[in-house]
Protein backbone atom coordinates (compact mmCIF):
# COMPACT_ATOMS: atom_id res chain seq x y z
CA UNK A 1 0.00 0.00 0.00
CA UNK A 2 1.61 3.28 -1.24
CA UNK A 3 1.54 6.03 1.28
CA UNK A 4 -0.79 9.04 0.11
CA UNK A 5 -1.18 11.36 2.93
CA UNK A 6 -1.79 14.09 1.33
CA UNK A 7 -4.26 12.53 -1.19
CA UNK A 8 -6.59 10.88 1.96
CA UNK A 9 -6.45 13.88 5.00
CA UNK A 10 -7.93 13.28 7.68
CA UNK A 11 -11.12 15.50 7.32
CA UNK A 12 -13.03 14.74 10.22
CA UNK A 13 -9.87 14.79 12.42
CA UNK A 14 -8.67 18.52 10.67
CA UNK A 15 -12.48 19.28 11.45
CA UNK A 16 -12.30 18.55 14.93
CA UNK A 17 -9.05 20.20 15.23
CA UNK A 18 -10.52 23.30 13.89
CA UNK A 19 -13.78 23.60 15.39
CA UNK A 20 -11.62 22.84 18.68
CA UNK A 21 -9.33 25.46 18.32
CA UNK A 22 -12.29 27.67 17.69
CA UNK A 23 -13.91 26.72 20.71
CA UNK A 24 -10.44 27.10 22.66
CA UNK A 25 -10.02 30.55 21.53
CA UNK A 26 -13.61 31.40 22.47
CA UNK A 27 -13.35 30.12 26.32
CA UNK A 28 -10.16 30.91 26.81
CA UNK A 29 -11.47 34.49 26.83
CA UNK A 30 -15.04 33.79 28.43
CA UNK A 31 -14.65 31.20 30.56
CA UNK A 32 -18.02 31.53 31.95
CA UNK A 33 -19.61 30.50 28.87
CA UNK A 34 -17.38 27.14 29.11
CA UNK A 35 -18.94 26.02 32.51
CA UNK A 36 -22.51 26.23 30.50
CA UNK A 37 -21.71 23.28 28.44
CA UNK A 38 -19.39 21.52 30.58
CA UNK A 39 -21.07 18.22 32.50
CA UNK A 40 -21.53 17.72 36.12
CA UNK A 41 -23.02 14.85 37.63
CA UNK A 42 -25.92 16.87 38.57
CA UNK A 43 -26.85 17.14 34.89
CA UNK A 44 -28.66 14.19 34.82
CA UNK A 45 -31.59 14.56 37.24
CA UNK A 46 -32.08 18.09 35.15
CA UNK A 47 -33.29 17.11 31.80
CA UNK A 48 -33.16 20.84 30.57
CA UNK A 49 -29.35 20.75 30.82
CA UNK A 50 -28.79 16.81 28.82
CA UNK A 51 -27.32 19.04 25.95
CA UNK A 52 -24.84 19.00 27.94
CA UNK A 53 -23.81 14.94 27.16
CA UNK A 54 -23.11 16.45 23.44
CA UNK A 55 -21.28 19.68 24.64
CA UNK A 56 -18.88 18.97 26.89
CA UNK A 57 -15.83 17.59 24.93
CA UNK A 58 -15.81 20.63 22.75
CA UNK A 59 -14.69 23.10 26.37
CA UNK A 60 -11.11 23.58 26.59
CA UNK A 61 -9.39 26.61 28.31
CA UNK A 62 -5.86 25.66 27.14
CA UNK A 63 -3.89 26.30 24.00
CA UNK A 64 -1.54 23.45 24.73
CA UNK A 65 -4.33 20.78 25.36
CA UNK A 66 -5.78 21.89 22.02
CA UNK A 67 -2.06 21.45 20.45
CA UNK A 68 -1.28 17.71 21.90
CA UNK A 69 -4.96 16.91 21.13
CA UNK A 70 -4.96 17.93 17.60
CA UNK A 71 -1.40 16.38 16.43
CA UNK A 72 -3.39 13.02 17.61
CA UNK A 73 -6.86 13.51 16.27
CA UNK A 74 -4.66 14.18 12.82
CA UNK A 75 -2.33 11.86 13.29
CA UNK A 76 -4.75 8.79 14.20
CA UNK A 77 -7.78 10.06 12.24
CA UNK A 78 -5.06 9.56 9.07
CA UNK A 79 -4.49 5.78 9.72
CA UNK A 80 -8.59 5.73 10.95
CA UNK A 81 -10.11 7.53 7.93
CA UNK A 82 -8.64 5.26 5.63
CA UNK A 83 -10.85 2.32 6.71
CA UNK A 84 -13.60 3.25 8.95
CA UNK A 85 -16.10 5.33 6.99
CA UNK A 86 -17.14 8.62 7.60
CA UNK A 87 -20.96 7.45 9.10
CA UNK A 88 -19.36 4.98 10.99
CA UNK A 89 -16.72 7.50 13.20
CA UNK A 90 -19.28 9.73 13.63
CA UNK A 91 -21.52 7.38 14.85
CA UNK A 92 -18.68 5.41 17.25
CA UNK A 93 -17.02 9.23 18.71
CA UNK A 94 -21.27 10.30 19.07
CA UNK A 95 -21.13 6.94 21.49
CA UNK A 96 -18.00 7.74 23.29
CA UNK A 97 -19.43 10.92 24.13
CA UNK A 98 -22.46 10.40 25.21
CA UNK A 99 -21.94 6.94 26.61
CA UNK A 100 -19.09 8.00 28.83
CA UNK A 101 -21.23 11.38 30.06
CA UNK A 102 -23.49 9.30 30.92
CA UNK A 103 -21.04 6.70 32.91
CA UNK A 104 -19.44 9.75 34.44
CA UNK A 105 -22.46 11.29 36.03
CA UNK A 106 -24.07 7.94 37.08
CA UNK A 107 -20.55 6.63 38.85
CA UNK A 108 -19.79 10.81 40.31
CA UNK A 109 -23.07 11.47 41.77
CA UNK A 110 -22.02 12.76 45.21
CA UNK A 111 -19.07 15.29 43.67
CA UNK A 112 -20.60 17.66 41.29
CA UNK A 113 -17.09 18.24 39.64
CA UNK A 114 -17.28 19.41 35.91
CA UNK A 115 -15.98 17.38 33.38
CA UNK A 116 -14.96 19.10 30.20
CA UNK A 117 -12.22 17.82 27.40
CA UNK A 118 -12.29 17.10 23.89
CA UNK A 119 -9.44 14.30 25.34
CA UNK A 120 -12.47 12.00 25.40
CA UNK A 121 -12.52 12.05 21.73
CA UNK A 122 -8.51 11.26 21.76
CA UNK A 123 -9.29 8.23 23.93
CA UNK A 124 -12.01 7.18 21.43
CA UNK A 125 -9.79 7.35 18.40
CA UNK A 126 -7.30 4.95 20.33
CA UNK A 127 -9.48 2.12 20.96
CA UNK A 128 -10.24 2.40 17.37
CA UNK A 129 -7.20 3.18 16.04
CA UNK A 130 -6.28 -0.14 17.99
CA UNK A 131 -8.99 -2.35 16.94
CA UNK A 132 -8.24 -1.28 13.63
CA UNK A 133 -4.47 -2.14 13.70
CA UNK A 134 -5.43 -5.46 15.17
CA UNK A 135 -7.74 -6.00 11.62
CA UNK A 136 -4.99 -4.32 8.96
CA UNK A 137 -1.84 -4.75 10.17
CA UNK A 138 -0.48 -6.61 7.62
CA UNK A 139 -1.58 -4.28 5.05
CA UNK A 140 -0.48 -1.07 6.79
CA UNK A 141 1.97 1.43 5.31
CA UNK A 142 5.34 1.38 7.97
CA UNK A 143 4.17 5.22 9.05
CA UNK A 144 1.02 3.91 9.88
CA UNK A 145 2.57 1.00 11.96
CA UNK A 146 4.90 3.43 13.77
CA UNK A 147 1.64 6.30 14.67
CA UNK A 148 -0.51 2.78 16.02
CA UNK A 149 2.57 1.79 18.31
CA UNK A 150 3.56 4.80 19.71
CA UNK A 151 -0.65 5.73 20.33
CA UNK A 152 -0.76 2.14 21.80
CA UNK A 153 2.17 2.71 24.07
CA UNK A 154 0.81 6.12 25.23
CA UNK A 155 -2.65 4.90 25.63
CA UNK A 156 -1.13 2.50 28.27
CA UNK A 157 0.92 5.09 29.74
CA UNK A 158 -1.83 7.55 30.16
CA UNK A 159 -3.98 4.93 31.84
CA UNK A 160 -1.38 4.19 34.22
CA UNK A 161 -0.79 7.55 35.31
CA UNK A 162 -4.52 8.67 35.65
CA UNK A 163 -6.07 9.58 39.19
CA UNK A 164 -7.80 5.61 39.83
CA UNK A 165 -8.98 6.50 43.91
CA UNK A 166 -11.14 9.10 46.06
CA UNK A 167 -13.86 10.61 44.34
CA UNK A 168 -12.00 10.93 40.77
CA UNK A 169 -13.55 8.74 38.31
CA UNK A 170 -11.96 9.89 35.29
CA UNK A 171 -9.62 6.63 35.02
CA UNK A 172 -13.32 5.44 34.85
CA UNK A 173 -15.03 7.51 32.21
CA UNK A 174 -11.64 7.38 29.93
CA UNK A 175 -11.58 3.74 30.03
CA UNK A 176 -15.12 3.35 29.21
CA UNK A 177 -14.79 6.01 26.16
CA UNK A 178 -12.25 4.13 24.73
CA UNK A 179 -13.39 0.37 25.32
CA UNK A 180 -16.94 0.80 24.43
CA UNK A 181 -16.24 2.14 20.87
CA UNK A 182 -13.72 -0.36 20.32
CA UNK A 183 -15.80 -3.22 21.17
CA UNK A 184 -18.47 -1.77 18.65
CA UNK A 185 -15.81 -1.27 16.10
CA UNK A 186 -14.59 -5.36 16.68
CA UNK A 187 -18.06 -6.41 16.07
CA UNK A 188 -18.72 -4.27 12.78
CA UNK A 189 -15.59 -5.34 11.85
CA UNK A 190 -15.70 -8.99 12.50
CA UNK A 191 -19.01 -9.13 10.91
CA UNK A 192 -18.23 -7.45 7.61
CA UNK A 193 -15.32 -9.72 7.48
CA UNK A 194 -17.59 -12.92 7.38
CA UNK A 195 -19.99 -11.63 4.25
Amino acid sequence: MKLKFLKNLPRISILLSAIFLLSTIFFSYNKASGYLLALSSGVINEPQNWYRFLSYPIVNFEFKIWLLNSIGFILMGWVIEQRVSVKLLVILITISIVSSGLFYAIINEQDNEYIFSFGIIGWSYMGILIVIGCFYWSTYHWLEKVVTIFYLIFSVISYITLPKSGSNYLFYTFLFATIFPSIILYFKLTRSKKT
